[in-house]
């Protein structure tokens, strides 16, 4: 390949690199859909709760650190700390924004871990 054609080239890709950063083109990019998780809340045992959620109740992520790592704590709609966000599904949270956080399950007879299940919808 000669000069010129290496210019050509060069030139062809800025420009296209340029087109690219314009407004009309970044609304044609696909948006990351939105992610719905499901997953038990962790930690239930040592919390005690004054009122049982219900299925469809209303909950909050609050975001800590615990011994050095981010981690979530589950808040229900009257304030009271349910538990945490199990460790492998921090990681897919990641520090995206909550559209959506309900109880899905509440089984007061089950198991301690398994005993209330949360839905999270992530933009």
């Amino acid at each position: 390949m000669d000069r010129r054609g290496v210019l050509t080239l060069i030139g062809a890709v800025l420009a296209g690199a340029a087109l690219h950063r314009l407004p009309v083109f970044r609304e044609l990019r696909p948006r990351p859909r939105p992610t719905e998780l499901r997953f038990p809340v962790a930690g239930v045992r040592f919390h005690r709760l004054a009122s049982r959620p219900r299925p469809g109740d209303h909950a909050y992520l609050s975001q800590e650190i615990f011994r050095g790592e981010t981690s979530y704590a589950v808040v229900s709609a009257s304030g009271e700390k349910v538990g945490y966000v199990p460790r492998h599904t921090t990681l897919r949270i990641g520090g995206r924004r909550v559209a959506y956080c309900a109880f899905s399950d509440v089984n007061p007879y089950a198991v301690p871990w398994k005993r209330y299940e949360i839905t999270v919808r992530l933009l």
